[in-house]
């Protein structure tokens, strides 16, 4: 049986041919395949896998709770808009943000992107 739910995200991320090629053939992929198709963020060998893994939970960790919740979710809530539309997106929460006198970073930006969609949702339906 073929499972077509995370086969939109995967043509995106790797191209139709290719998306089409993994759910067709079914064929396990190596790591360094997966690293080059933008699947994975590193492959590191077997043996460091724990070390790397608590690297990278350590670095999340010392990081703002809310921040990464922020730009996850705008990472996200972007992804999905044509590209001139995120941008317009982000051009909006820039400007609105300014209105405040707020600096704007990547995470901040995403996070006044997701409160000000979350608000205009709730008011307007």
């Amino acid at each position: 049986m073929i499972c077509l739910g995370p086969a939109v995200p995967l043509m995106r991320l790797v191209g139709r041919k290719k998306a089409l090629e993994m759910v067709l053939t079914g064929e396990i992929m190596s790591a360094q395949e997966a690293y080059e198709l933008g699947l994975v963020n590193k492959v590191v060998p077997d043996d460091k896998l724990e070390e790397s893994t608590l690297e990278l939970a350590n670095v999340l960790a010392s990081k703002s709770p809310l921040a990464l919740e922020a730009g996850k979710v705008g990472i996200y809530e972007m992804s999905d808009l044509p590209y001139p539309k995120a941008c317009r997106s982000i051009l909006l929460v820039s400007f609105l943000s300014s209105l405040y006198s707020v600096w704007i970073s990547p995470l901040s930006c995403s996070f006044t992107f997701y409160h000000f969609k979350k608000n205009y949702e709730r008011r307007h339906g």
